[in-house]
C-alpha cells in the first residue's frame, strides 16, 4: 500500500472572513473523516481560491484520489456548505505530488 499525497483545487463561493470561518469548519470536518491523515487547506480569502491536502493510503492512486474528493465533499456538507455543480477529479482539479510509502 502507498500513501498518496493529494492536493484538490476548488473555488469558493464567498470570502475573505466567512470563508476562513467555513473552511476552518470544514477542516475540522475532514479531520474526522476515516481514510484521510494529516490534512490542511490553504486558501486567497481574496479570491476564494483554496486547496485542500492531505494524505491518503491506497494501492492505487485513482482510489486514493476518489476517496479524497469524497472526504472533502462530505467534509463541506457536514460543515453546512453545498456543492452544486462538483466537479469529476481529473487533471488539473485532483493531482499526485509525490507517492510516500505507508509508514503504519
Amino acid at each position: 500500500m502507498t500513501s498518496y499525497h493529494l492536493v484538490l483545487e476548488l473555488d469558493a463561493d464567498v470570502r475573505d472572513d466567512e470563508l476562513e470561518t467555513r473552511l476552518d469548519e470544514i477542516l475540522d470536518r475532514l479531520r474526522e473523516m476515516h481514510g484521510v491523515h494529516d490534512v490542511d487547506y490553504g486558501a486567497a480569502l481574496e479570491t476564494g481560491a483554496v486547496v485542500f491536502t492531505g494524505y491518503v493510503d491506497s494501492n492505487s492512486f485513482d482510489d486514493a484520489a476518489v476517496t479524497f474528493s469524497s472526504a472533502v465533499r462530505a467534509a463541506i456538507h457536514a460543515a453546512q456548505g453545498s456543492t452544486p455543480g462538483w466537479p469529476t477529479w481529473g487533471p488539473g482539479e485532483v493531482r499526485i505530488e509525490a507517492p510516500e510509502p505507508a509508514t503504519r
